[in-house]
């Protein structure tokens, strides 16, 4: 679709809600010990927040990817998850928190 068309803003507001979507859904497979399933909803969450310029919940994806890598024993890709959720959102109080434990 062309830009500037009417449905662009509608699929934009569709790639954010979505993004939301995918971390809630990541967070809950997290809390059924499906930490695989949940790095894939986050990095499907990254992708469609980068897509729409969604900052906020790029570094949220970031922040809870890094739980799930951490449940799974890697921890050198957590500490990086957490270190990417601060860069793209330093004052990011969970992430900050996170990282501060790990470190």
């Amino acid at each position: 679709m062309p830009r500037g068309e009417p449905g662009d803003s509608l699929q934009l507001v569709l790639r954010e809600r979505l993004g939301g979507k995918q971390v809630e859904r990541g967070r809950l497979a997290v809390g059924q010990q499906r930490y695989d399933e949940a790095h894939e909803l986050f990095d499907e969450s990254m992708r469609l927040s980068a897509a729409v310029g969604d900052a906020w919940m790029l570094a949220i994806a970031h922040n809870n990817l890094g739980n799930a890598l951490l449940e799974l024993g890697r921890t050198e890709a957590a500490v990086a998850a957490y270190r990417r959720a601060l860069e793209i959102k330093p004052n990011y109080p969970k992430a900050s928190n996170n990282l501060a434990v790990m470190l």
